[in-house]
């Protein structure tokens, strides 16, 4: 009986030596490098296995690496050696694979590369934990992530730029709509007060005169109109004027009050940025005014240094979020593609019966500025730097202005804003 056992044990060992073998043969083959390390409770790490791709990954042969371990952590770049350590002492702990990326100096010719490390872990009865895992040279798909960040920011590049000369070109548009068409309404309102003073008595006459005099005023409407959704005169005026202006005509026009808090001077922002703010303010005091049923709107213009954000909050019955799905959302919907192509973001906060918020949070750089950065910072990835994509992210909802803080009621428009009203 017992020797039946032992023809079964060597048996079981022979086979096991066989899949042992057959699995060294099947690591050695495998371009990518494939190792076994050994991490006791106290001391270094060693390898009991590594195969020959050692050489193409780290430069280094299996043998050297075996003998050397403390190569591999030389190797890494100082910035990585502490993700290196916590990622794998918490897959120990979990008992999870351990998967890492980061980067190595290669010992001949000082050349960088990524590579990603995955292992799983064994633990031993007497505590040590033995890591069985691969590690494969990941420097082609990050430079793939990098090119396709840089072709991103070439595209937001693009698309302000075009937005920038559609904006001139409604400038440009505006202002001839102001200054020609403006002028020779002008003259037909004039003539056509003569001709109601001069014109024959026949009643016929007469309303044709009135008419032409209606029809001027409709036109003279209708251009200011145009010309304000193209530019609005105001910004040309000052930031802060021109949003506490829209401020003051939209609690005049409605009867809902509305205060508006800033602590930017007329100066502060470049005009693409403030023509961009400027139309999300429109587009959220409009929904305030068709929707929302509030009795109070607060909008705060507010700079921190690097990024700018506005913020409309009103006090009315909010929405849902499939209200804010709506096929009919335009204005919204290109507001927030607009604010993704500037590098910011745009966030709608709201719940029934509990109010809205809608913030717009900007970078003050430009998106050029934003895109030389990105370009830096590739290029010095192979010296030794972290890469640090500017991603788009959504903000908090902001505070309410501390008591500390300038906040003035809407005042009524000046002068030089009435007359550019009346244009």
């Amino acid at each position: 009986m017992i020797g039946r056992k032992g023809k079964a044990n060597a048996r079981a060992s022979t086979t096991d030596a066989k899949i042992a073998a057959g699995f060294v043969e099947l690591a050695r083959a495998i371009p990518a490098l494939v190792f076994q390390m050994l991490q006791p409770q106290q001391g270094e790490c060693s390898f009991t296995f590594v195969n020959s791709s050692a050489q193409l990954l780290l430069g280094v042969s299996s043998t050297e690496l075996q003998r050397e371990p403390a190569r591999l952590m030389q190797m890494l770049l100082e910035d990585d050696r502490l993700s290196f350590q916590e990622s794998r002492a918490t897959a120990a702990e979990m008992g999870t694979i351990w998967n890492w990326e980061g980067r190595i100096r290669l010992p001949e010719g000082g050349e960088v590369k990524w590579i990603n490390i995955r292992a799983a872990p064994t633990r031993r009865p007497d505590g040590a934990i033995v890591w069985n895992g691969i590690a494969t040279n990941i420097t082609g798909s990050k430079a793939s992530s990098v090119e396709l960040n840089r072709a991103r920011k070439r595209l937001q590049v693009l698309a302000v730029k075009l937005e920038r000369a559609r904006d001139e070109e409604r400038a440009a548009i505006a202002r001839e709509l102001h200054d020609d068409l403006g002028a020779v309404l002008t003259a037909l309102k004039i003539n056509a007060s003569w001709l109601q003073r001069s014109a024959p008595t026949r009643p016929e006459w007469q309303a044709k005169v009135v008419e032409l005099d209606e029809l001027v005023d409709r036109g003279a409407d209708t251009m200011r109109r145009i010309a304000s959704q193209m530019r609005h005169a105001m910004l040309d005026y000052g930031v802060r004027d021109a949003f506490e202006w829209q401020a003051t005509d939209f609690a005049k026009r409605t009867g809902i009050a509305c205060t508006f808090t800033s602590n930017i001077n007329n100066e502060s922002l470049r005009p693409e940025l403030a023509t961009v703010l400027f139309r999300l303010l429109q587009e959220g005091l409009t929904n305030v005014s068709k929707h929302a049923q509030a009795t109070s709107v607060q909008v705060r213009l507010w700079l921190d240094g690097i990024h700018v954000e506005l913020s409309v909050r009103d006090d009315g019955k909010g929405f849902t979020q499939r209200d804010a799905t709506k096929s009919s959302s335009f204005g919204l919907r290109n507001a927030q593609e607009y604010a993704e192509i500037m590098g910011g973001a745009l966030t709608i906060r709201s719940m029934p019966n509990g109010g809205t918020l809608l913030n717009m949070r900007m970078p003050l750089p430009t998106i050029e500025e934003l895109t030389n950065t990105l370009r830096f910072q590739v290029g010095m990835v192979g010296a030794g730097k972290r890469l640090a994509v500017l991603p788009l992210t959504m903000t908090q909802p902001m505070p309410a202005p501390k008591a500390t803080r300038r906040k003035s009621a809407v005042r009524k428009p000046t002068k030089a804003r009435s007359k550019v009203k009346k244009t």
